[in-house]
């Protein structure tokens, strides 16, 4: 299966988290490694949502046949079994430091200080306060 990345860009309420959990949930199914995958979106509550949601989705789809079938046609598959299903949930469960899930600034707060020399930074940056930004 060839997934291309993608940028979804819609109003709130339109599905993008349900698109980006089916996504998310395809390419685990296909054997991507967690940390090789990113998804970002503007809030901390959006952000627990998408992963609520895989978690949430692999899980009913782990419980029965039907779930499985469910979510078989929401992924646009074949039909998968509640066994593979439960082989990814397990897989992302015991990879959770590897889930790549966030809002964008804290995205690039993580890559500036992993690469804090890398950017000539110092290891002891940090974001600027309101009243900070304003002087």
């Amino acid at each position: 299966m060839t997934i291309k990345n993608v940028l979804l860009r819609a109003s709130a309420g339109t599905g993008k988290t349900f698109q980006l959990s089916n996504r998310y949930i395809l390419l685990i199914l296909d054997g991507t490694s967690p940390e090789t995958l990113l998804a970002t979106t503007f809030t901390r509550k959006a952000a627990g949502e998408i992963l609520d949601r895989i978690f949430k989705r692999l899980a009913a789809a782990t419980a029965s046949e039907t779930q499985a079938i469910a979510l078989s046609k929401e992924l646009k598959t074949d039909p998968i079994s509640p066994q593979r299903f439960g082989e990814a949930l397990i897989f992302l469960s015991s990879n959770l430091h590897r889930i790549n899930v966030s809002t964008l600034d804290s995205y690039f707060a993580k890559l500036l200080t992993n690469h804090a020399y890398e950017f000539s930074i110092g290891a002891d940056w940090s974001i600027a306060t309101s009243s900070e930004q304003a002087e």
